[in-house]
Parts: structure tokens; sequence; C-alpha cells
């Protein structure tokens, strides 16, 4: 027993080492695959053409990969100069100004933001522009906030809930998120535009038939007024 005693001893800390090192690989291998599923799914947006059905892909597709607590899409309404909340539609209503701190951080930043690091340089610094960024995500319940920038501009941004798995955001998956929200722009503005020329060409096609009405209606009245003419 006591040789038996010794084996263990001496080899403990080796099978500890073992395993510990065997679950660090299995999790760098779940973080590689989420970051590869994220660029995947940031060069596949283009594809799809209806804004909201994009907004509710991008917040399926980002809140299953990373397995966190709801997402939420804020996107810039220009006519009106505010943030709004999009997705999910059934929670809209909410908005933020171009000069809420969080709007400013984010525009400063242009990269993912952290709560728990927010609020701990917040605390050191007693910074207050950063105790509102943190009371703000706080009321959005955002654990991660990825910035949507386009040409250096935020057109929006997307707000994630809590990690169920409780594990803190790898540098790489920061930049995986990163350049999903810069991809994330550009089909966002994509569909913009293609559903403004849409809504163009309907109202000009609408015009064009009104018009063809009214000169058939024109013609119609010139007829009835001067039947002599037939």
């Amino acid at each position: 027993s006591l040789w038996s005693m010794l084996l263990f001893a001496t080899a403990g800390p080796f099978i500890f080492l073992y395993f510990q090192r065997k679950a660090e690989e299995a999790f760098l291998q779940e973080e590689q695959r989420t970051q590869d599923l994220l660029m995947q799914a940031s060069y596949g947006m283009n594809t799809l053409h209806r804004l909201q059905k994009l907004l509710d892909l991008i917040v399926t597709i980002v809140v299953k990969t990373l397995k966190v607590d709801g997402g939420k899409i804020f996107l810039l309404n220009r006519e009106a100069d505010k943030f709004e909340l999009k997705t999910p539609e059934e929670n809209n209503g909410a908005v933020f100004g171009h000069d809420e701190p969080l709007v400013d951080h984010l525009r400063q930043k242009q990269y993912p933001v952290i709560y728990d690091e927010v609020k701990v340089l917040s605390e050191m610094n007693g910074d207050k522009s950063l105790r509102d960024v943190e009371a703000q995500m706080r009321g959005l319940a955002a654990h991660l906030i990825v910035p949507i920038t386009l040409n250096n501009s935020l057109l929006g941004f997307l707000a994630l809930g809590e990690r169920q798995s409780k594990v803190m955001y790898s540098k790489g998956l920061l930049n995986a998120l990163s350049v999903l929200g810069h991809n994330a722009a550009i089909a966002i503005d994509r569909c913009i535009l293609s559903e403004a020329e849409a809504k163009r060409l309907e109202e000009e096609g609408l015009k064009e038939r009104t018009l063809s009405l009214d000169h058939m209606a024109s013609s119609m009245a010139h007829e009835i007024d001067n039947p002599v003419h037939n």
C-alpha cells in the first residue's frame, strides 16, 4: 500500500495536467468552431434582400452560435436620427439618441464592448461616461454589444445577453464578432437601398398607371362630350 500511495502521489499531478490539457484543447476546438460558424454566417448575409428577415436571422444565428440569453438589434433611423429597436419586433419602442453615452462609446471604439470590462474600468477610473455606459448596458441586460459599422459610421448595434456557459470571450471570438458586425452593416445597407429602390419603382409604376387611367378617362369624356365626331 505504501508503494501504491507513492505511485499515486507521484503520478497524480501528471494525471491532473493531462486532463487539464485535454479540457483546454476541447475548449479551444469549440471556440474555433464557434468563430468559424460566425465567419461563415457573416459572409452569407448578402443572400437576403428583406431587411427584417436579415435582422431576425442575424440575431437567431448569433444567439444560437454563442448560446447567449437573447439578442437585440438597434438600427439607425436616418430620418428620426435615432437608433431604434428593430428586432425582436414585439419589443419595438426603445430608442437611443446620437448623444447617448453608449452610442458615443460604440462610435469611438468600433469594437465589441464587454459589460464586465466597462464595469471594472468605470470603478477604477471613476469615469462618469463609462458609468453611464455601464448603466445603459445593464438596462439592456447586455453582457456584450457588437457595433454595426459602415465606413467608420455607426449604423446600429447588436446587444447580446449573458453566455449560458459563463465563459469569457476570447480575443479571436471578439475579432470574429467585429467582422460580423462590419459585414452585417454592408448587408443591412444593401437591403435598405434595395427596399427603397423597390418602393420607388412601385410608386413610379403606380403613378404611370394613374396617369394612364387619367388619360383614358379624359379621352372617354372627350368622346362623350363630342358625339358628332363619331
